[in-house]
């Protein structure tokens, strides 16, 4: 009490602004708990409007309180008037606790009535009237405004949010088509209310689900019905929807109201993800767009693509399907010709959408991967970002990655972040920005907020996979390669074989036979390119037994087929390995037939990859100035690591050792997301060893030596002979210089 006392009299000292100030402070304070109880207790969301009436009515109360107790400028009337012995702070403390305290009360009697399945708050479950997990028949709807369409739509939408409840699950097609064949009707018969409800009693189902769409005035009114087997109405919710833009919203609320009477914890229904907020008429391409774009998240990129495919030919004119289509062909590396078709008739439709997703979509036309017009991209992307479109500011991010500028990457990912808590990309993002720029420790950091947020999304595990790669901590990545399934590929298993020059365990997995049953041929082709960069880098077989492998393979493409096209990157990476191969002419054809199958303007990121073909071949030709100068404009972006490695090479190559030595270690100090550039370590380690050692330089020399010996202790017995020479070497020089 005497607490109390001191309190209201410092707040009897404040003035007029900073009650207020405090009072908002107080406010935001309480609405924030009420937000956390809603999500982690699964509180009525009643409880959070109340809670906001009940500060809006306490405010006037407040700061009447306030003036009457300091009066006029804050000088006190020492007369006692009636008002002011009535209107005190003591009692306006003691109305706000028992308004609150009332609530609580009042909370935890519906919560205790809901879970008892007592009066109207009592639920479906808790009072016993259906079964938890149990299966209902979903019958059609009453169409009362003459749109089939339109109906069809709203039973789609209801289907698919109250699929996602599991209080309930709904009777399937093919069940539901045998029950009509039972009896003796066509598989096509519609299924009313009539036919569903003889289908329950028939196979001891204990209710089915109706409702209606009817029409009043300019709005439309939802209702949805659970009946069970004698006809008796245990549930019945009815919404409204403002127009056809409203629909969705409205299928929406009334979802989360039924799964709520059925008695589903309020938590799970509003972690149920609704359907994304995009521009199209068409529920059925909504649909398919949410679940292709869940399909990319997972990295399933075949799924993402038939899905994103099949929801612009059942609405050709969603843009933002398109754009999402044009991105899950290039993660999947397939179809330039298709991607550039999907992302151009998106810029085409731009106008259709609101103004934040129409800058969005000019930022991805204009962006990296298709125009390569970094300033156009950003001028759009900044505009749509100050709109609150999140989407454009991870696209932000990706723009100043693709230019390596890694520092305004991160910003631009961490602005994201704190817009949206549980955005994977920007979580995603952060963290491999932070260790692009070397900070490994705040990377980490990041990496657990995203575990504690995203624990089971495959990007975390992704991350936690590669996080030894990255930071090259070989001794983590040793015991994670131990740890990974031996009878199937791991990505940091085969990373670690390739480190360490086991170059035959590596390539265990690789299918490389055409000829073997349910094996593509673009997954044979990738497969050869692979053994045969590994086996070129390792430098041990014939170079021209890779080269005619290649000619084979290629050969066997269809001639209806475009590989430059349909494969662009893989067709160039080919283009490439035959340069290295020592085939340059072959090269020079490949590239020639990319150069004529290219979209005019629409090089983009391919750019990069086509500057590499151009160095290999110059490199091979002898032309190392030519090299040189390709290798600096492709220093750009996500492939990064290969035109570091090259120049390096090419410098090495031409003589030039200074240069060679200085830009195989800043190849060596330079986090990379690539696979392959394992087994480049040991390779310039053996290579610094060599070049340091004809400098003169014995410590770097033996350190590189030492460093190569110790990657390589378990390679292959092929390579143990350059092993063995290192060795002696170390030892040489160990024994001259102590």
């Amino acid at each position: 009490m005497a607490s109390l006392k001191r309190l209201l009299g410092q707040v009897h000292e404040r003035s007029l602004w900073q009650i207020l100030g405090s009072y908002a402070a107080g406010a935001w304070f309480v609405l924030q708990v009420i937000e956390v109880l809603l999500g982690t207790v699964g509180l009525p969301d009643w409880v959070a409007e109340i809670t906001f009436g009940l500060l809006v009515a306490g405010l006037p109360i407040v700061l009447a309180t306030a003036f009457v107790q300091r009066g006029l400028r804050g000088r006190p009337d020492h007369a006692a008037t009636g008002l002011r012995r009535h209107l005190t702070w003591r009692r306006v403390a003691i109305g706000g606790v028992a308004a609150f305290a009332l609530l609580g009360a009042g909370t935890t009697v519906f919560m205790v009535m809901r879970g008892l399945g007592i009066g109207p708050p009592g639920t479906l479950l808790a009072r016993g009237l259906i079964q938890e997990g149990e299966l209902i028949v979903f019958a059609d709807l009453e169409d009362a405004v003459g749109d089939p369409r339109l109906v069809f739509t709203i039973r789609d939408g209801l289907r698919y949010q109250l699929d996602q409840s599991p209080a309930v699950g709904f009777v399937g097609p093919e069940r539901l088509q045998l029950a009509l064949r039972r009896m003796e009707l066509a598989d096509t018969t519609a299924i009313t209310s009539q036919i569903a409800r003889e289908i329950i009693r028939r196979h001891g189902f204990r209710a089915y689900l109706t409702g209606a769409v009817s029409a009043v005035g300019n709005r439309y009114l939802l209702t949805l019905q659970l009946v069970d087997r004698d006809g008796e109405v245990l549930l019945s919710e009815q919404v409204q929807a403002d127009g056809e833009e409203d629909i969705l919203h409205a299928v929406d609320r009334l979802a989360d109201r039924f799964r709520e009477r059925i008695g589903e914890s309020l938590r799970t229904v509003r972690a149920s993800p609704a359907l994304p907020d995009a521009t199209t008429r068409s529920l059925e391409a909504l649909e398919l767009y949410s679940e292709g774009g869940r399909e990319s998240a997972h990295r399933r990129f075949e799924g993402a693509v038939r899905l994103l495919g099949q929801a612009v030919v059942v609405d050709s004119s969603f843009a933002e399907a398109y754009v999402a289509l044009a991105h899950a062909l290039r993660d999947l590396g397939r179809d330039r010709s298709r991607q550039v078709a999907a992302i151009s008739r998106a810029f085409e439709l731009r106008h259709r959408l609101p103004e934040s997703r129409r800058l969005y979509v000019e930022g991805v036309y204009y962006g990296p991967i298709f125009r390569a017009e970094a300033d156009r991209a950003l001028e759009s992307l900044r505009a749509a970002a100050v709109l609150g479109d999140i989407e454009a500011l991870a696209y932000i991010a990706f723009v100043h990655r693709s230019r390596a500028d890694y520092a305004s990457a991160l910003s631009a990912f961490e602005e994201a972040l704190r817009a949206d808590t549980l955005y994977a990309r920007a979580h995603v993002g952060v963290v491999r920005m932070l260790w692009s720029l070397e900070r490994h420790a705040a990377g980490d950091s990041a990496l657990a907020v995203m575990e504690r947020r995203l624990g089971d999304h495959p990007l975390t595990d992704y991350l936690r996979g590669v996080r030894p790669l990255v930071l090259r901590d070989w001794d983590a990545a040793d015991s994670a390669a131990a740890r990974a399934p031996a009878d199937r590929w791991s990505l940091i298993d085969w990373s670690m074989d390739l480190y360490h020059g086991r170059l035959d365990r590596a390539d265990r997995f690789l299918q490389l036979d055409p000829d073997a049953p349910g094996v593509s041929l673009n997954t044979v082709i990738n497969n050869t390119r692979s053994a045969a960069y590994a086996d070129l880098l390792g430098r041990r077989g014939d170079p021209e037994k890779w080269v005619r492998a290649l000619d084979e393979l290629v050969a066997r493409i269809p001639p209806d087929v475009s590989f430059v096209d349909d494969e662009p990157a893989n067709a160039l990476n080919i283009a490439r390995l035959y340069a290295l191969l020592g085939a340059p002419e072959r090269a020079s054809v490949l590239l020639g037939e990319f150069d004529a199958a290219t979209v005019d303007g629409f090089l983009g990121e391919l750019a990069q990859y086509r500057d590499l073909v151009v160095s290999e071949i110059a490199v091979a030709e002898g032309r190392y100035d030519d090299a040189i100068r390709a290798l600096r404009a492709a220093h750009v972006g996500h492939i990064l690591d290969r035109p570091i490695d090259g120049l390096a090479r090419a410098y090495d190559r031409a003589g030039m050792a200074d240069s060679a030595i200085a830009t195989a270690e800043r190849f060596l100090a330079t986090t990379y997301w690539q696979t392959t550039w394992t087994l480049l370590y040991p390779i310039w380690y053996e290579r610094l060893g060599e070049l340091y050692d004809a400098r003169g330089d014995l410590e770097n020399a033996a350190r590189y030596y030492a460093m190569f010996i110790e990657a390589w202790s378990e390679a292959d017995p092929d390579l143990q002979p350059r092993v063995s020479a290192a060795r002696q070497r170390l030892e040489e020089i160990l024994a001259e210089r102590g």
